[in-house]
């Protein structure tokens, strides 16, 4: 499994993929309630996703960091 930084987009991508899942009919053994479900934490996981900018703090620079305005 690939370690390191994860950005953004490549998240975004990855919840967006289960949540096409569900709507593609990989989980018909489940009821309607388990999938209304599902989709709602999804949601709820891409917007906490979308709280957080395109860069992460880490990787801008020292200076950049204790920049005081």
């Amino acid at each position: 499994m690939p370690r390191g930084i994860m950005r953004k987009v490549d998240m975004e991508a990855r919840v967006m993929k289960l949540k096409n899942e569900l709507y593609n009919g990989d989980h018909h053994d489940k009821n309607g309630d388990w999938h209304d479900g599902a989709h709602s934490m999804l949601n709820r996981v891409l917007d906490i996703i979308n709280e957080y900018g395109q860069w992460a703090p880490s990787a801008l620079s020292f200076r950049q960091r204790t920049k005081t305005f």
